[in-house]
């Protein structure tokens, strides 16, 4: 089958056996790779209501067809059963270790069981073998890494987790070339769970496709894009966090724990001031041009010499706006930190920003918080609450839970404003300005995800309506179908595996084009669109077999209940009536009922042949 390599490698790590089971062709039609893959394996071969840091739960590795080809950027897919959320979770990285998974003859690692004692996974080509790891076990990230390509040689491709995956912290992230992180619902815990400290591997194979000469030209065309757009310069110039003006100005940008859309200080935590004051150099993915990554190190102050990849946009606007943190230096210390244990620095800057929240109100008292003095911006503080977490010591075990749970456990009246979507921690886009962003987070079926869907472009008129209508602002009842397209595109997007930036570069028409020529498909828009649509439905499909319903599809009480203090979007809140009004129309054109269940005729129609 021309763009994979035909094979699973499916690991069972309490048994410690490797197998290569054959990649059929129906999977590959229905459900094109990456996500689509991970989402129709979880549901087939995870039994409902596990415990996700069980030896039951899988833990996914998975390609797309155009992952290691000439098309640029390709990431992979991280995929398993939230221990945050207890529901489907996708999480993705860019760097080098997806197409070098390819290269080694596998479309995806399939990991089940538990390692009786720590240990690591080496993949090369068909040498495949589980071994011990117990002298890794205990460090961290960044000397895991160091330790293993000092063995193996610095072409071979690390994922590891550090000492909060070890922890099982809820929110544990995977690393992947030091600076980059699969962050998002706890896939650093699963891995722990199965006591698995890294995966390495390297491979020799190539990618064949199916029709070379059009692959050749389509990449061109998306070269020529990236070349020229200008959104791809800024992010080799300034990254994403040259966004954290923009979201700020436009009463977008999460402060003191969603307390606001603005921060007086924002400037100082931009992309604009980390290019002058710490970034050294950029780093690509692979087969990139864009380079939007950036490799600095803190010039000068009490965390001179603190190496940091970034920080990138949610980093900025979590544990900096979001904790009134405008110290760069100590924001970029706090971010390498929590890439070197290995912590999503989005849930992580939510779980302090509702810490320190606790504690201005009285809820939480210093002797509560082991004695550490909680105030808003201050880096002593949120280091050492970061350290507690990773440990689980003291109060950092339960903040370790995540804001739902810590919540739950706190209460005082603490459940408001924890901000979350199905347990998932609120990433760096406010949505009271920004309303269709909301009904996404609300109907994510991951949880509060901006990657599924940023809608913020439509909201603010600068795409409209895919039928070509204008969109005002502040409604919300009159998207849903947009929330909808978007949200099926990127199931394609995150399928195929593309990065988001180079998916934004181009139209369907293009990323059609490449898939065909990959793969020979010759798949038409209407089919496209479809299977990003059915990929959707089975996550949601997912989600209501583990015991989520419509209570789940809703936005922490602050959104509805606090208008906003300042700024553009000033005085403004989400109304309910119009939330409700807008899920329900959500519900309808996706072809559900009035609880938000997938009909029969709708699964028939997508080919998903079971019933819920």
């Amino acid at each position: 089958m021309s763009g994979y390599m035909g094979a699973f490698l499916k690991v069972n790590l309490s048994e410690k056996s490797i197998k290569k089971e054959p990649l059929k062709r129906d999977l590959t039609e229905k459900f094109i790779g990456g996500k689509g893959f991970a989402a129709k394996i979880l549901f087939d071969e995870v039994k409902a209501n596990i415990d996700p840091l069980s030896p039951e739960n899988l833990l996914l590795f998975m390609t797309g067809p155009l992952t290691g080809t000439k098309c640029p950027s390709t990431r992979i897919a991280i995929v398993t059963k939230s221990p945050l959320t207890n529901a489907f979770n996708d999480s993705y990285v860019g760097g080098f270790i997806g197409p070098e998974l390819k290269f080694a003859g596998y479309d995806g690692l399939i990991i089940k069981g538990r390692g009786e004692n720590p240990v690591l996974l080496y993949i090369k080509d068909e040498d495949v073998d589980i071994l011990n790891a117990g002298n890794l076990w205990g460090k961290n990230n960044f000397e895991t890494e160091r330790h293993i390509k000092k063995i193996y040689g610095k072409d071979h491709r690390v994922a590891c987790i550090g000492r909060a995956g070890e922890k099982l912290v809820k929110y544990a992230s995977i690393n992947t070339e030091y600076y980059r992180q699969a962050g998002r619902g706890g896939v650093g815990a699963v891995m722990g769970s199965k006591n698995l400290k890294a995966i390495v591997i390297k491979g020799s194979n190539k990618v064949e496709v199916d029709n070379p000469e059009l692959l050749d030209k389509s990449s061109k065309k998306v070269l020529e894009r990236l070349r020229s757009s200008e959104w791809s310069k800024t992010l080799t110039k300034t990254g994403t966090a040259t966004s954290v003006p923009f979201s700020s100005s436009n009463s977008l940008l999460p402060t003191r724990n969603f307390q606001s859309g603005t921060f007086e200080e924002a400037e100082k935590i931009s992309g604009e001031h980390a290019k002058e004051n710490l970034w050294d150099k950029n780093e690509a993915c692979f087969n990139c041009p864009i380079a939007c990554g950036h490799i600095g190190r803190v010039r000068s102050g009490e965390f001179s010499g603190s190496e940091v990849g970034g920080p990138e946009y949610e980093t900025c606007a979590m544990l900096g706006s979001n904790c009134g943190l405008s110290d760069l230096n100590a924001l970029a210390h706090i971010n390498m930190l929590c890439d070197d244990l290995g912590l999503d620095t989005i849930s992580t800057g939510n779980v302090i920003a509702f810490a320190m929240e606790c504690y201005e109100r009285g809820i939480l008292s210093t002797h509560d918080l082991d004695g550490i003095d909680a105030k808003w911006g201050d880096p002593t503080a949120m280091i050492a609450l970061i350290t507690k977490i990773a440990e689980r010591e003291g109060i950092g075990n339960l903040l370790a839970e995540g804001v739902k749970r810590a919540s739950k456990a706190i209460g005082g009246g603490s459940e408001k404003f924890a901000m979350h979507v199905k347990g998932l921690e609120m990433p760096g886009w406010g949505v009271r300005g920004a309303p269709s962003m909301g009904l996404h987070y609300a109907t994510c079926t991951s949880g509060a995800s901006h990657e599924r869907a940023w809608m913020i472009g439509y909201d603010l008129g600068f795409t409209n309506a895919p039928d070509g209508r204008k969109l005002e602002r502040y409604s919300i009842a009159d998207k849903a179908d947009v929330v909808k397209y978007v949200q099926d595109l990127n199931s394609m997007r995150d399928s195929l595996v593309l990065c988001d930036f180079v998916f934004s570069a181009i139209d369907t028409s293009l990323c059609l084009q490449l898939l065909n020529a990959v793969t020979g498909f010759n798949l038409s828009e209407e089919e496209y669109t479809r299977t990003g649509e059915r990929i959707w439905n089975l996550t949601k499909c997912f989600n209501l077999r583990e015991g989520l319903d419509k209570k789940d599809d809703s936005l922490p009480s602050r959104l509805f209940d606090e208008p906003l203090p300042a700024g553009e979007a000033k005085g403004r809140k989400i109304d309910r009536k119009e939330f409700e009004l807008a899920l329900s129309n959500y519900y309808g054109v996706r072809g559900w009922d009035e609880n938000g269940v997938p009909t029969k005729e709708k699964l028939i129609e997508l080919g998903i042949d079971f019933n819920l």
